[in-house]
């Protein structure tokens, strides 16, 4: 026996389609709506983030005393002097006043080419309001009378958000005056 099926001829929609009718309503019941209309060039733009503002900013720090004594003495290695939480530390001047501590560890190479190595730590620079706290690298070469490197910091309290970082060079290695030259930025002025 044959069965005969019949078929409507309006299409059944499925929910997807049912769905997207929907959407496609409510889309176009608001575009009709309270339309504001266009902007006018007297309409003031929309409020954004504002830009971040860079300061640059040069000091000098001047260590007062010469460096202390390492806490963990020198070590040894061969013709390479190892030094380990040496703390220095002096008033900064210039366009930052405050006062700067540094804990450095540095590697003191004695050779027939003078005396040279690395150096890293970190850097307190304490300024009225707060601090910029962070980390700071670079070489030092006696023979040449130079002392170079980078540094980067965070800010605390008045300058907390602010970013610090910059370069320090020191042109006569024993005498400890640095000059600091960077940036602070501050991402919401």
């Amino acid at each position: 026996m044959l069965r005969s099926t019949t078929r409507s001829k309006t299409p059944q929609r499925s929910g997807f389609t049912r769905l997207g009718s929907l959407t496609l309503a409510i889309l176009v019941a608001g575009a009709c709506g309270d339309n504001p209309g266009p902007v006018s060039p007297d309409t003031p733009p929309e409020p954004s983030l504002a830009a971040a503002t860079r300061t640059p900013f040069t000091a000098m720090w001047t260590n007062q005393g010469g460096p202390d004594l390492p806490p963990v003495g020198p070590r040894a290695t061969g013709n390479v002097l190892h030094f380990w939480n040496d703390i220095v530390e002096g008033p900064i001047t210039g366009d930052l006043v405050g006062w700067l501590t540094l804990l450095t560890d540095f590697s003191a190479s004695f050779s027939a080419n003078g005396i040279k190595g690395p150096i890293r730590g970190t850097s307190t620079f304490a300024l009225p309001g707060g601090t910029f706290e962070g980390s700071a690298a670079g070489i030092f070469d006696v023979s040449l009378g130079l002392s170079s490197g980078h540094f980067r910091a965070h800010g605390t309290g008045a300058y907390a958000g602010q970013k610090m970082r910059g370069t320090y060079t020191n042109e006569a290695c024993l005498c400890f005056d640095f000059v600091f030259e960077g940036v602070i930025t501050n991402p919401n002025p």
